[in-house]
């Protein structure tokens, strides 16, 4: 009843903060019965999509919370089954797909299955081109990553190059994302260890 959808909301808002802090520990268990009380609150009434749209908007946090702690696995399963979700109950927002695409290439990636990594990552990239947002520079960083692992290095500057050229296209009208394009690229090569590439790269 409403109740419920009250307590889920303030779950919500509470794992937020504990992801703004970064908490992880703290922010995967409200994430995980979030899922589980809109889960239940769907099976209510199954034969309703928006309950069920509402299930796959709550994995995407649980699932993100999932890869910050390493729990790749878990993380895949929550995000495919969002994903069969969105395609059997109606469209999806291209941010909401392009959000759960993004964190199941980060779980592949984390698996080391490169290929299946890369290949949501571009499904992504596909989505957010529509209607870019900030979000598509935490792509591009995720992105950067599966290539470097994968030894592609020959193919980091195109795609930066194209990262620029959206971002000089559609400017994110936001000040809280100035300089968000040098801050990705800063912390892909630096998490990549491609120190040497920081300097003239975001010249």
């Amino acid at each position: 009843g409403p109740a419920d959808h009250i307590y889920s909301e303030a779950i919500k808002e509470l794992a937020g903060i504990y992801v703004y802090q970064r908490l992880w520990t703290e922010a995967e268990p409200l994430y995980r019965e979030r899922a589980g009380l809109t889960k239940q609150l769907a099976e209510m009434e199954p034969s309703r999509g928006g309950g069920w749209l509402g299930l796959a908007r709550a994995q995407l946090g649980f699932a993100g919370a999932l890869n910050a702690l390493g729990q790749f696995p878990e993380a895949e399963t929550v995000l495919r089954e969002a994903i069969s979700l969105w395609e059997k109950w109606g469209p999806a927002e291209q941010r909401d797909l392009a959000t759960a695409r993004t964190l199941l290439g980060e779980a592949l990636t984390g698996r080391g299955q490169l290929a299946e990594a890369e290949a949501a990552l571009r499904a992504a990239w596909r989505h957010e081109q529509v209607a870019p947002s900030w979000r598509i520079y935490f792509l591009a960083h995720r992105l950067h990553d599966t290539l470097h692992r994968a030894g592609r290095e020959v193919e980091l500057a195109a795609l930066w190059a194209e990262m620029r050229a959206i971002s000089d296209a559609s400017p994110i009208r936001d000040d809280n994302f100035t300089g968000a394009y040098s801050h990705a690229l800063l912390l892909a090569l630096l998490e990549c260890g491609d120190r040497e590439l920081v300097e003239p790269a975001v010249r």
